[in-house]
């Protein structure tokens, strides 16, 4: 209890650390010189703010990611008629490369369809070098050239002695994309 203390000077606010029994807190801490029973004195008071502070760097951390996906799509997209690969400054064109920067920062499948020759596979090229996958598997695949009865065993896989010709089990397009990425013109 401070009885008629009174305030002289006070010290900035600090924050620290403080480890207790494994768990990571922070705490507040305020300092006043104040007179107390006719002598100086230093008051100090502290507050937890644990849960401020992680929200803190958690929105610092966030911020920080958002930052450097927002250099990394600039950059891709400063010259505006060469996209990756993609050459074209056509209305059709520009649309298409808002496309490819919309499919990259998405987390989803995407099916990119269109008339043979077209560049289907240099878009589906540009969305992975894009995208958080980009450190993962792009397996282009020409549907094209997959005979209708080998399409479900080249996709899908098949296990040893399912059909003749079946000598050992076969992991199908879709096992070696997993969590990549693939092309699939045709």
């Amino acid at each position: 209890m401070i009885r008629g203390g009174r305030s002289l000077r006070r010290w900035p606010i600090t924050e620290f650390v403080m480890t207790r029994d494994g768990r990571e807190i922070w705490l507040e801490e305020r300092h006043s010189v104040i007179v107390w029973e006719s002598k100086p004195a230093v008051l100090v008071t502290m507050r937890d703010i644990t849960e401020h502070k992680r929200r803190e760097i958690t929105v610092k951390e966030e911020s920080e990611r958002l930052q450097k996906e927002n250099i990394q799509l600039k950059a891709a997209m400063k010259d505006r008629y060469r996209f990756g690969e993609i050459i074209g400054k056509s209305p059709a064109m520009q649309a298409v490369y808002e496309l490819i920067v919309q499919a990259a920062a998405a987390d989803a499948n995407v099916v990119i369809a269109g008339e043979s020759g077209t560049g289907k596979e240099l878009v589906a090229w540009t969305i992975h070098k894009l995208s958080t996958r980009r450190d993962k598997a792009f397996v282009p695949v020409n549907c094209g050239a997959i005979p209708e009865t080998l399409f479900e065993s080249e996709f899908f896989g098949h296990r040893k002695g399912v059909f003749t010709g079946a000598h050992r089990d076969q992991p199908g397009f879709f096992d070696h994309t997993n969590g990549g990425g693939g092309a699939v013109p045709g």
